[in-house]
């Protein structure tokens, strides 16, 4: 049965004392108490378990806790955050059946008498169809977040601030043929303009294409076009919308993307590296040096594969070596950003195996040198299928799959799989694009 992971990272989220705080799936949403800018939509009947939820401090001095929700309502799942208590909890006993059409989340209620932060929350989706379209989520929920600037350009997953990015600055390279269909916003603010939603494939128009209506707001959705994709192609979404200031923001969007192509990702802020940095699965782009902070838990057996990142400047002495980590080491899934180095980057090569209970996340080697790398990305692909090769069991040491089969992004064939120590990394050379920072 073909399960998703699905992670909400931020490096910290506070909860205030006595708050009902509702949580996106797979997205950044921070502190947002009005449940519809948060939930998400599924197309497909699924199973959602897993619930989990990290705590780095709690000073609530009575319980509080996290459950699941469903059609705005309440979910079986739940698990108990203990007063004064931190650490990961996770109802892996209970789940929630989800029919077609049915939105979700998670509800966060903090204890009395002291605030709970938060870097983790998640769970899994799971269903018997081969082609059953999977979430890819982006937005930060809360009023003002995601400003709706006219042609703007989102990326896919995690958050996005809509600025004034370049696409090429935002957009995910799939590395999978599949169909994505379902695109969905939910605006907030009315106005006396329509806003429209498109898909993009390799900088132009998609098939997809939602408008909402002058003077409404709330979920908007085309249920009707789809888009076929291929590996390699580069995928992100536009807004067209007139500026205003009633109608400021987008709080997420989503897409179905197939059940082969599971983009777990980080996209749309930026982050300066200018030291060592840990970063979580997906959510927001924000690094921490506490890895411990960031490390998710595998609630699935899954293959990692194809990390990516969008670097758009560079100015580091040294360079930058890109990991996925797995138990707190390095895996063998790496690439290195040369000094000076912009564009695409990205390790199609090699693979890592996860079984449930590894912990896993991203790491950016600064080298120790001086200057800074700003990226506006990172991905991996996510397959539910074990290609064979390394893994482990829950000790999560690092190993290395059979290297799936196709071309670097230079269009050269895969290097040899590269060793896991930083000493003499090798890495797929970027495409260069042709652009700068804008």
């Amino acid at each position: 049965m073909p399960v998703q992971e699905m992670v909400e990272g931020r490096v910290s989220q506070a909860h205030t004392t006595g708050t009902t705080h509702f949580i996106m799936p797979g997205a950044a949403t921070g502190a947002v108490a009005t449940e519809g800018r948060t939930s998400g939509l599924v197309r497909a009947s699924m199973t959602a378990a897993n619930l989990l939820l990290r705590v780095i401090t709690n000073a609530a001095t009575t319980d509080s806790t996290h459950t699941s929700r469903k059609a705005l309502g309440a979910g079986a799942m739940s698990s108990t955050v203990t007063a004064l208590t931190t650490g990961v909890f996770q109802d892996t006993v209970n789940t929630d059946s989800l029919t077609t059409g049915q939105e979700f989340n998670s509800q966060l209620v903090t204890g009395a008498t002291g605030s709970v932060t938060t870097t983790q929350s998640g769970l899994t989706l799971s269903n018997t169809g081969a082609n059953t379209n999977r979430i890819l989520q982006s937005g930060d929920g809360a009023a003002g977040a995601m400003g709706l600037i006219a042609g703007s350009f989102a990326g896919l997953g995690g958050v996005d601030v809509l600025t004034t990015k370049a696409e090429t600055e935002v957009y995910i390279t799939f590395r999978a043929n599949t169909t994505m269909s379902n695109i969905r916003g939910f605006t907030v603010g009315g106005g006396t303009s329509a806003v429209t939603l498109k898909s993009r494939i390799n900088l132009a128009d998609g098939a997809q294409t939602i408008t909402q209506a002058s003077g409404t707001q709330g979920a908007f959705e085309d249920v009707t076009n789809t888009d076929s994709v291929v590996t390699g192609n580069e995928v992100a979404v536009t807004f067209l919308v007139d500026i205003e200031a009633t109608r400021n923001f987008m709080s997420w969007q989503q897409i179905g993307t197939g059940a082969h192509c599971r983009m777990i990702n980080l996209a749309g802020t930026t982050e300066a590296v200018s030291a060592d940095l840990y970063e979580n699965p997906s959510g927001i782009l924000i690094g921490t040096t506490t890895e411990s902070q960031v490390q998710m838990t595998a609630r699935s057996t899954f293959v990692a594969r194809d990390l990516f990142a969008n670097v758009i400047t560079h100015g580091t002495s040294s360079g930058v070596d890109v990991f996925i980590r797995v138990g707190g080491a390095n895996s063998g899934v790496t690439f290195n950003v040369a000094q000076s180095t912009t564009g695409l980057f990205e390790d199609n090569t090699n693979t890592q195996n996860f079984v449930a209970t590894n912990l896993y996340n991203y790491f950016l080697d600064h080298g120790g040198g001086g200057g800074s790398m700003t990226l506006v990305s990172l991905a991996m692909t996510h397959v539910p299928e074990v290609l064979g090769g390394g893994g482990g069991g829950s000790g999560g040491g690092p190993g290395q799959g059979n290297p799936p089969p196709g071309r670097g992004r230079g269009g050269q064939p895969p290097a040899p799989p590269p060793p896991p120590t930083r000493q003499a990394p090798r890495f797929r050379a970027p495409r260069f694009r042709g652009w700068g920072r804008h």
